[in-house]
């Protein structure tokens, strides 16, 4: 298999077409298509792109020479730039791994016991949301407030047929409601 073969095997193996392979190492579909029939030969910056982005050891892409993969996936600083990373993301990253390893273990402890009683704290919240679906229902609304002309001015009161009889019982002994206002 020569080098135009791997590059179009590779690609066939991610599933990728000419154009989006390309979008990937910022190369037009027809050079990649220049590359795969041989036509055209990669420079060496396009030849470290494709092992960069999609972590594939330089002697296999170059000479066949197995195995095809890194053995480990990426540089931090490439998953960073494929994951669109913040720098202060990175540097946290980068400062996690520069602890030894016990203060990593405690660090982690520490994490784990933060995202615990988060979780926590979220699962009673949504048990507490759950609970006031269940009571809320049976919460009457407050009635609204009207307001009701009587003695040169208005009163105003809950809008319940029990607030209505209580002050037309009350105005009714002084003869100074009226019963339209109801």
């Amino acid at each position: 298999m020569n080098l135009g073969e791997r590059i179009k095997f590779l690609r066939k193996e991610l599933n990728l077409n000419q154009t989006e392979f390309g979008k990937k190492i910022n190369i037009k579909q027809g050079s990649i298509a220049s590359y795969e029939s041989g036509t055209r030969k990669p420079l060496d910056t396009v030849i470290l792109s494709i092992c960069r982005e999609f972590n594939v050891r330089e002697e296999w892409l170059r000479n066949g020479i197995k195995p095809m993969r890194n053995e480990f996936p990426i540089s931090i600083d490439e998953y960073a730039r494929q994951k669109n990373m913040t720098e202060l993301e990175k540097s946290i990253i980068m400062e996690y791994l520069d602890l030894d390893e016990l203060t990593r273990k405690k660090v982690m402890e520490m994490l784990k016991k933060v995202f615990k009683e988060y979780l926590h704290k979220e699962d009673d919240q949504t048990e507490n949301e759950k609970n006031l679906d269940i009571v809320e229902p049976e919460i009457q609304q407050k009635p609204a407030i009207i307001r009701v002309p009587a003695r040169g001015g208005y009163y105003e009161i809950e809008e319940t047929e029990e607030s209505k009889a209580a002050l037309k019982k009350d105005l009714e002994k002084e003869d100074e409601y009226d019963p339209d206002a109801f």
